[in-house]
């Protein structure tokens, strides 16, 4: 399960619709009215998703969600004739929207985030001896195959996505074989 925030201009109303999603075994780890107290609490997560009204009374939804962070989503509850031109990454709920058409809604938005997540990572941080057992590795490679650097790098990358090990263990496993001969 993701992390649900809500915002609207009324905190009765995110308090109702907190407590609703609550009930459905949905949590929610903001329920208020301000946008600078929402983006406060999203500080200390990952992702998750804002449920948020229109109109905010110290920001607009749009600015709003111009400060989320990268993998944060909005969804937005408007009455039917309101008219929000910049939509383009908001997904929109008409008010009044059963409790079930919302839980599927941030579902969605969620999983969504979650592949996305899957396929974020960020680059790996690597120990002195980690880079140390790399750089033996491909020297070894340079030496014994008469490889270049780069293509010693480029067949201990390979090794590494066929074997679905890290560059680290192929390394490892390269200076071992070595050390066997």
């Amino acid at each position: 399960m993701g992390n649900i925030f809500i915002v609207m201009p009324k905190t009765d109303n995110s308090k109702k619709i907190s407590d609703m999603l609550r009930n459905h075994g949905m949590p929610c780890d903001y329920a208020g009215s301000s946008a600078a107290e929402v983006l406060r609490a999203i500080q200390n997560y990952n992702n998750g998703v804002v449920i948020c009204g229109g109109n905010l009374g110290d920001m607009s939804y749009m600015e709003l969600n111009e400060y989320l962070p990268k993998f944060f989503d909005m969804i937005l509850m408007t009455k039917e004739n309101t008219f929000f031109p910049y939509e383009t990454d908001i997904v929109r709920l008409v008010m009044p929207t059963p409790i079930s058409d919302l839980m599927r809604t941030i579902d969605m938005v969620l999983e969504n985030q979650n592949r996305l997540l899957r396929r974020y990572r960020p680059p790996a941080k690597r120990t002195k001896e980690e880079k140390a057992a790399i750089d033996d590795a491909k020297e070894i490679l340079m030496h014994r195959n008469h490889m270049t650097e780069e293509e010693a790098h480029k067949y201990i990358q390979k090794c590494s996505m066929d074997s679905g090990t890290s560059l680290v263990e192929v390394a490892q496993s390269i200076i071992i074989l070595n050390r066997e001969k």
